[in-house]
């Protein structure tokens, strides 16, 4: 099978459905780096001071020229003043105060390497002023050594001797002392915008590299591009997450049956022509829900007044016996070694629904499913059922859905969203194509849409549910209990019901009311073990169910 390319790129839809689905994980990173940041900011790096003083420095050939009244050139001042900034970063200048500051502070042992790296100076353009600055991470530091070297710059330009002597009559002011020194390092609203930009931008290459990188199918959209019609799209009920598989059976009435019922109507005329009856029920690895999507399928078509029978050939793990509540055992391994007729093999449930289990272990399953003697008794099966679904293993894992392809009239194939690997898909869909499986369309399952405006959305007034519950599960137990075999009395059945593990015996049972409870209330307790509370009229229905049990056992 060629694998359909995507050829459109991108859209603003995709981008905004990408970020809405990951916003936890894009806020989370953001905040993540911000936070980062603010760690960094105050508390990993030192932060760093610096303070100025100011010096003013004239020549004596700028008076001349400033009292001349034919010019007042300056330029002569401006290069003695540029001369005097480099003095100033010069080791004559800066060592005596170096030794100064080291006896003020002994307890720092700093080198003169050290303390001269921590000086420099500004002249500001066309001026005679030099700014002397100081860096350092102790503000009051930082104010005293820049005080301390324009102190000794004014010192050397006073001295006849001194390094300063080349401005002749000129003189060098102190016009600003350092004050106490200003943070210029880390700059905090820098630090903090950038942690949030580098933070969004990382979120963002994470969560597009997650959902367009990826290797398995995120949404419905990507799955269009295998080229197959989509006929249904199953949300992920907390329900089928859970071990017990009799939990995995829907109520008509819960919200989540209605995709059930928009899938049989995609399948039902998915082919006027030529309508599917009996549809293969399979997916390329396990956990896609494929056995789950069988069970409530079969509901839905019961429920449509349709007979339907339910054929369990996922031989090597067989479910739907545990999801019905029902024995694996007299099945087709052993209807097909004759030691059961075909009455026994099937099992009745409830709403048109029958069952036929796997029975015993089959040690060949592929020769078994490819034998004459299951056609013929899918044939037969056809003659007396609207419509027959059959429950394989996947694909990828055994050769068996292969093989039971070739007797049905379509193939169901679920995909689960975000967990099956793209090209195990294309893998598990071209097999079926080369033995010309009659793919109906495709099944998306573990969807994270919810209908929220369904039709039968629960509300805290619909008492239905829990009630319909009892009566499907007394309706189940009373078919089993009415109807013994010719080998087996009513009361061994009745025996064998109660010995299950899973019995549905629980959903008929009364708890005694309490002596100061009114008498026309009895506590019922439903498949989930909740109680419900209701006036006894409004279970006639179950009561004579009962009534009718207990006189099977009587005889």
């Amino acid at each position: 099978m060629e694998e359909k390319k995507e050829t459109e790129g991108i859209s603003i839809q995709d981008i905004l459905r990408v970020i809405k689905k990951n916003i936890i994980l894009i806020l989370s990173i953001f905040a993540s780096a911000i936070l980062l940041g603010i760690i960094y900011t105050f508390v990993i790096v030192t932060p760093v001071y610096k303070s100025q003083a100011t010096i003013f420095v004239l020549s004596s050939s700028y008076y001349a020229h400033y009292y001349d009244s034919d010019s007042s050139d300056s330029s002569e001042s401006i290069r003695f003043t540029l001369s005097v900034a480099n003095i100033i970063k010069g080791d004559a200048l800066l060592e005596p105060v170096y030794e100064k500051f080291v006896q003020a502070n002994p307890n720092l042992n700093w080198s003169y390497q050290t303390f001269a790296s921590k000086i420099s100076t500004s002249v500001p353009d066309d001026t005679f002023i030099i700014h002397i600055i100081c860096t350092d991470t102790n503000a009051t530091r930082a104010k005293d050594i820049a005080n301390m070297v324009a102190d000794q710059v004014v010192l050397e330009g006073k001295s006849e001797t001194g390094l300063l002597k080349f401005l002749n009559d000129g003189y060098v002011e102190k016009s600003d002392s350092a004050k106490k020194g200003t943070q210029v390092s880390p700059n905090v609203t820098l630090y903090i915008v950038a942690s949030a930009f580098a933070g969004l931008v990382l979120a963002m290459v994470v969560v597009f590299i997650k959902e367009f990188a990826s290797t398995k199918f995120k949404t419905k959209e990507e799955i269009e591009t295998l080229g197959l019609p989509i006929v249904g799209t199953i949300h992920y009920d907390k329900r089928m997450k859970q071990d017990n598989p009799t939990m995995w059976l829907l109520d008509f009435h819960d919200s989540e049956f209605d995709y059930y019922d928009r899938l049989f109507t995609n399948v039902r005329y998915s082919s006027v022509d030529n309508p599917s009856k009996v549809i293969m029920i399979t997916s390329t690895v396990s956990k896609e829900l494929k056995t789950c999507v069988a069970a409530n399928l079969a509901s839905c078509i019961g429920k449509d007044d349709k007979k339907v029978c339910l054929i369990d050939l996922d031989i090597r793990n067989p479910k739907l016996h545990e999801i019905y509540g029902i024995t694996f055992e007299d099945g087709l391994a052993d209807y097909f070694e004759n030691v059961i007729n075909k009455n026994k093999l099937i099992k009745h449930t409830f709403e048109n629904v029958d069952v036929i289990t796997v029975g015993e272990d089959i040690p060949n399953p592929s020769l078994f499913l490819s034998s004459e003697k299951l056609k013929t008794l899918i044939n037969e099966l056809k003659e007396e059922y609207d419509y027959i679904l059959i429950d394989t293993p996947p694909v990828l894992e055994f050769n068996d859905a292969l093989v039971a392809s070739t007797v049905v009239d379509g193939v169901l194939y679920n995909i689960a969203i975000d967990q099956t690997r793209k090209r195990d898909v294309y893998e598990g869909i071209k097999m079926l194509k080369n033995v010309n499986a009659p793919i109906i369309g495709i099944n998306v399952t573990k969807s994270n849409y919810q209908n929220k405006n369904s039709y039968f959305m629960k509300d805290e007034e619909d008492k239905r549910h829990p009630k319909d519950k009892i009566l499907r599960y007394a309706k189940t137990l009373k078919n089993s209990i009415s109807e013994p075999t010719s080998e087996k009395s009513a009361e061994d059945v009745i025996k064998e019901e109660s010995s299950k593990p899973q019995t549905t015996m629980k959903t008929l049972e009364k708890i005694q009311p309490e002596e100061e409870m009114v008498e026309e209330e009895v506590i019922y307790v439903d498949e989930d073990g909740n109680e419900i509370v209701e006036d006894d009229s409004e279970y006639d229905e179950v009561e004579y169910i009962e009534e009718e049990i207990e006189e099977d056992t009587e005889e």
